[in-house]
């Protein structure tokens, strides 16, 4: 009976999951492989191409609502007991949090060496965290 409960508990929590991260695109999937096509100058930071003078709002992929989607997805799906892995969102969530540490900044170099930098940097803390 217990078993029961626990295991409806579960999946009640992964379904919670899966519906608050199916809100966002950019919050599906691990992150990683977006991060690193990012550094090699890909700037397809969703599902389109960023114009010569795409503002940092179009950037959905290092916006808020990615963070908050994807951290309450991973806190719930570890919450279920599933093995999930924690490099490729810790990764995103870290580049999504230096991101908005200083926005006018992005928003300003968003093609810079030194944005890339900065990503390179979040990525390093994600990976260790």
């Amino acid at each position: 009976d217990n078993l029961w409960i626990a295991m409806s508990f579960n999946v009640l929590l992964l379904l919670l999951a899966r519906l608050i991260v199916r809100r966002d695109d950019a919050a599906q999937g691990s992150g990683y492989p977006q991060m690193k096509a990012m550094f090699f100058g890909n700037t397809m930071l969703s599902d389109h191409v960023l114009e010569k003078n795409a503002s940092l709002e179009k950037v959905k992929f290092l916006s808020a609502e990615t963070l908050s989607c994807k951290a309450l997805g991973l806190a719930l799906v570890v919450a279920a007991g599933m093995p999930i892995g924690q490099e490729g969102p810790n990764v995103h969530m870290a580049a999504c949090i230096s991101r908005h540490l200083r926005p006018k900044f992005f928003e300003k170099n968003l093609r810079s060496e030194t944005v890339v930098q900065i990503l390179h940097a979040a990525c390093a803390a994600g990976v260790a965290a």
